[in-house]
């Protein structure tokens, strides 16, 4: 089995970002079947009178199991982590899962990885992880595929619409029930992979089904978007407003229009866009501002944005920021934001995290266009990944779709995997 080395990025240095210090009180979630696909909500009322799960400026740990407890018995430990956590891989959040939303990893390994044809969960109602199985009848079987093990141009299983696993990257995206994935990157032992937009719904009794929902290749509307960085600098965007996602990529010095499906449609479109000067560096990150209706994008040049609204796309534009250069590119290209609500007592920021074992959080304000490091002070460490294992890791390799928000505990989460507890916090 193929393993990589990785290196330890060290702790940005961090300024307090004065908020309530009140230590959180976390209340035992209900006990469920682990194994199942069970809904049942908690009756844990929050840390504090906003409702929030946890207090201001607080990490607590929950979890009344781990991601090894639903293993499949054909996975060792050593695989099933592998796939889960380490094959350039990890979840999103799908938010109409249940009562308060799950943490989904479906659909990983890829190349010389073990193969998860399934899903595993995290469950944010009751604090559970969760294994579901697909429904298309692919069995669990972590052996790498090779080329002819699929069909073609479709990179699935035969006979079914099960897409061949593969490095997820930030390509898949979680909206109402589902996970969305518009490519399936270096699915087999030869890096080989599909261009196909799939869909895997959960469903109400603990299954998930794959389904293949587009008609054309997501590529078919830009042919160099997959030579020019369409795996690790690309990224799946939800745009609410039009019910469409966007499939960018960060080499935007390269890219002179962007994929777009229309979720009440089956076919991929290409929205010209004007390219940038080819001296922007495409290792960077995106934004996705919903209330000024653009994109913005990190680079090493500085700050693009790209605005959604009108019939047509005028391309990226150069905006002034600052600190943009703590955020740290080489880490930052790999790690998605999420806003922190006004309306569930944030400040309408956009927040990550990069710095693996430290408490501190990558924070960007849309408005004033400032990035700063954010330092959460009390509660429990944030768990590292792989913290006994004496592996390095290399924040430019491992993909952070593992911090996400959650809105119905009104706080973020980070997923570290390894057999550790799920992190809540709130800056």
């Amino acid at each position: 089995m193929k393993r990589r080395k990785f290196l330890i990025s060290s702790a940005s240095a961090a300024f307090l970002y004065g908020l309530s210090r009140a230590q959180a009180k976390m209340c035992p979630p209900p006990l469920v079947n682990i194994t199942g696909g069970g809904q049942s909500a908690t009756s844990c009322g929050g840390g504090n009178s906003t409702g929030a799960a946890v207090a201001a400026n607080t990490v607590a740990l929950v979890g009344t199991n781990t991601e090894l407890s639903i293993r499949p018995s054909v996975f060792n430990t050593s695989d099933w982590e592998y796939t889960l956590f380490t094959s350039y891989s990890g979840g999103c959040f799908v938010p109409g899962w249940g009562t308060h939303g799950a943490y989904v990893i479906c659909g990983t390994g890829g190349h010389q990885a073990p193969e998860n044809y399934d899903a595993a969960i995290f469950d944010f109602s009751d604090y559970t992880w969760k294994y579901i199985p697909n429904t298309n009848g692919v069995r669990a079987d972590p052996t790498p595929l090779p080329p002819s093990a699929v069909t073609s141009p479709y990179c699935e299983i035969p006979g079914t619409e099960v897409p061949a696993p593969a490095h997820v990257y930030k390509h898949q995206i979680g909206i109402g029930n589902a996970v969305y994935w518009p490519t399936n990157t270096f699915a087999t032992t030869i890096a080989s992979g599909g261009n196909y937009l799939h869909r895997y719904t959960l469903n109400p009794n603990g299954t998930g089904t794959w389904a293949r929902i587009a008609t054309n290749s997501t590529f078919s509307a830009f042919p160099g978007f997959g030579t020019y960085g369409g795996a690790s600098y690309a990224e799946t965007i939800f745009d609410r407003r039009r019910n469409r996602l966007w499939f960018l990529n960060c080499m935007i010095h390269y890219v002179s229009t962007i994929p777009f499906i229309d979720l009440s449609g089956t076919s991929w479109s290409g929205a010209p866009i004007t390219s940038v000067a080819s001296g922007v560096d495409g290792n960077g990150f995106m934004i996705h501002d919903d209330e000024q209706d653009c994109i913005f994008m990190g680079t090493n040049a500085g700050l693009f944005r790209l605005n959604l609204s009108g019939t047509r796309l005028a391309g990226w534009t150069a905006v002034t920021s600052s600190g943009l250069s703590s955020v740290g590119l080489s880490g930052g290209f790999c790690t998605r934001w999420h806003r922190y609500p006004v309306a569930d007592g944030g400040d309408g920021c956009f927040y990550t995290y990069v710095d693996n074992g430290s408490n501190t959080l990558k924070r960007f304000d849309p408005v004033s266009r400032v990035f700063s490091n954010v330092t959460v002070q009390n509660g429990s460490p944030m768990p590292r990944q792989n913290p006994a294992s004496g592996r390095i890791i290399d924040l430019s390799m491992v993909h952070y779709t593992r911090f996400t928000y959650v809105p119905a505990r009104k706080c973020f989460a980070w997923i570290a995997g390894n057999g550790q507890r799920v992190a809540l916090l709130r800056p």
